[in-house]
């Protein structure tokens, strides 16, 4: 990131003032709330995850700065997922945009969003991806609905004979070798143990399954859909029966790095941490980030 506007080369400004002072290396992840899995009837399309963005190269941020840090919340029942945003005055200050929801009819299409909700079965379009964010959301077929999208691959698609899609896979973010941005698994209407969609690694969340007792849920059926995982944009599992909501989509997460040698002293916001070489400021909700 270049340096303040108003600031030369060494951060001087016109009238002679210090500008301050940069800290160099810095990276980020900015990861949206995910969207809900697909209710109101049968085999539903799980929900997209959340946007990720990433800068894509170390970066300069300024010290003794304020940058507001939006986190975006767990989603409603049934609803696409909201925005997460780090600044104004950063390199990606726009905001990551929440993952889309499963389809909310039988035959409807997924919503778009950061990555897309799947679709039903028995037809719909699939939620598109956000290009630099996530993945289209997948198909679905006969009962089987289709999965939502995550950050590295699409959504999976449901097969006619049951099968729920699995979730798209989430995007590992080598600064502290965490999973983000999965899609949440579709959901199934036939009862065969094991039906129900695969969770996306990254946060999705199971979809709902219909009879059958899969480890490690003892019992029969019906298997229940999960939630996306709090702080990792992970889309909601998609329905199955009538009595089922879909999965809620989790919440996002905002996390500031930057090498640990050269940490400056003042620095605050969100939980501190250490992961190698960086320390680490996470936001699990909205907050001030002051370096």
């Amino acid at each position: 990131m270049t340096l303040r506007s108003g600031f030369g080369k060494y951060g001087v400004a016109a009238g002679g003032a210090v500008a301050p002072a940069p800290q160099p290396g810095s990276h980020y992840i900015v990861v949206a709330g995910g969207g809900g899995g697909g209710g109101n009837h049968y085999y539903h399309g799980g929900g997209g995850a959340g946007g990720v963005r990433i800068n894509p190269s170390a970066v300069e941020l300024l010290a003794g700065t304020n940058y507001t840090v939006t986190v975006g919340a767990t989603s409603s029942v049934k609803a696409s997922g909201n925005a997460s945003r780090f600044g104004p005055g950063t390199p990606l200050d726009t905001p990551s945009t929440g993952g889309g929801a499963g389809n909310l009819n039988p035959h409807a299409a997924g919503s778009p969003g950061g990555s897309g909700g799947g679709a039903g079965g028995y037809g719909g379009a699939v939620g598109s991806g956000t290009s630099g964010q996530g993945n289209n959301g997948g198909s679905g077929s006969g009962y089987g609905g289709g999965a939502g999208g995550g950050k590295n691959s699409v959504g999976g698609n449901g097969s006619g004979n049951g099968q729920g899609g699995t979730g798209g896979t989430g995007y590992p973010w080598p600064i502290n070798s965490t999973l983000y941005g999965g899609g949440g698994g579709g959901g199934n209407g036939q009862s065969n143990p094991g039906n129900h969609g695969q969770p996306g690694p990254g946060g999705g969340g199971r979809g709902g399954g219909a009879a059958g007792s899969p480890s490690p849920q003892p019992g029969p059926g019906p298997y229940p859909l999960m939630n996306g995982v709090a702080s990792t944009g992970g889309g909601g599992g998609g329905r199955t029966n009538p009595g089922q909501t879909g999965g809620l989509g989790g919440s996002g997460v905002v996390i500031v790095a930057y090498p640990t040698a050269t940490a400056p002293v003042t620095a605050s916001g969100g939980t501190i941490s250490t992961s190698g070489a960086y320390t680490l400021h996470t936001f699990t909700s909205s907050g001030t980030f002051l370096l």
